[in-house]
């Protein structure tokens, strides 16, 4: 009798392990890539305060609307109002750092933000950085992951991997 339920024991555990790697984890997530073009214009300039907008074009064609708000860090603000602030070129171009946040928004109302941090070259207008998904709304709701991007300020390559929760 003991060695017949030992046996039904290991069979119900082997069933349960088959469903569960069948049809995955409650509120696990699957890990997808993510990658887009993104243009945009400035809304302000000659500021320390970063208002952008404009386009997201992703690898498959759809599109999303792109704002961007941030600011230059503290001594970058300084050098813009008063430019004597710098020493030199290279002091100026090593405190162009910044922290942004922009929102995708697509056609169907689903949004990402992002939260993220880079570099902008003064003399090129080079700029990259990294960061994560911080939030999202409709079929990017709860997404999670992280991103980086490399290019120019108003022109620039974005790559990422992101997670959403299972429904």
């Amino acid at each position: 009798m003991l060695l017949k339920l030992a046996c039904a024991h290991r069979y119900a555990n082997a069933v349960a392990l088959a469903m569960v790697t069948a049809l995955g984890l409650p509120g696990a997530a699957t890990a997808a890539d993510i990658a887009w073009h993104q243009a945009t214009r400035p809304k302000v300039i000659n500021t320390p305060t970063i208002a952008r907008e404009g386009t997201a074009t992703f690898k498959d064609g759809s599109t999303a609307t792109v704002r961007v708000e941030g600011a230059f860090d503290k001594k970058v603000e300084s050098v813009m109002r008063d430019p004597k602030a710098a020493s030199d070129l290279k002091d100026a171009q090593k405190l162009q750092t910044f922290k942004a946040k922009s929102m995708l928004k697509f056609k169907d109302g689903a949004t990402i933000t992002i939260r993220y941090a880079g570099k902008v070259d003064p003399a090129s207008f080079a700029s990259s950085g990294s960061g994560e998904f911080v939030g999202g709304t409709g079929r990017y709701k709860g997404i999670k992951g992280t991103v980086s991007f490399d290019g120019r300020v108003s022109d620039s390559e974005w790559v990422g991997q992101y997670s959403l929760p299972k429904k």
